[in-house]
C-alpha cells in the first residue's frame, strides 16, 4: 500500500495512512482518516493496528 495518492488511484490501489501512535486519540484520528479516504474514492485503505509508535494496551488491540 502506498502512502501517496493521485487522481483515480482508488481504482487501482489503496492507501496506507502512515505511522500512528498507540494512543486512543490516534486510533480516533485513524478511523476518521479511513472514512475520509472512502469519501475521496479510495475505499481500500488502513492504518497500523494498535498503533506503531509506543506500547498499546491489550484493550486497544482487541478493539
Amino acid at each position: 500500500l502506498p502512502r501517496s495518492t493521485f487522481v483515480g488511484s482508488g481504482q487501482w490501489s489503496g492507501h496506507w495512512l502512515g505511522d500512528n501512535g498507540a494512543k486512543w486519540e490516534e486510533m480516533k484520528r485513524s478511523l476518521i482518516g479511513m472514512v475520509e479516504f472512502n469519501w475521496f474514492g479510495i475505499p481500500f485503505n488502513g492504518a497500523d493496528i494498535c498503533g506503531f509508535d509506543g506500547i498499546p494496551s491489550e484493550e486497544m488491540c482487541i478493539r
